[in-house]
């Protein structure tokens, strides 16, 4: 195994990005959240088509109808 395997993709609907630069949040959308063996989450902005991952000054905030669907998880056996 691999510490770099995936072992969770999960979509989450109805957040928000923040630039905590200028307080500006963005529109609803979907995000995706990935997680790695080793713990990694990755999260990839589906309207930008960007892996916003390591963009420090972009925050998701949830909002109460936020809904996380779980696309992928690895089988714990």
């Amino acid at each position: 195994m691999n510490r770099k395997d995936i072992i969770k993709i999960a979509k989450v609907d109805n957040v928000r990005i923040q630039n905590t630069h200028d307080g500006r949040l963005f529109p609803l959308q979907s995000v995706l959240e990935i997680e790695t063996r080793e713990g990694e989450r990755h999260i990839i902005d589906l309207i930008a088509d960007r892996d916003i991952t390591y963009i420090d000054y972009y925050v998701v905030v949830q909002t109460p109808k936020t809904k996380e669907r779980i696309l992928f998880k690895e089988f714990e056996g």
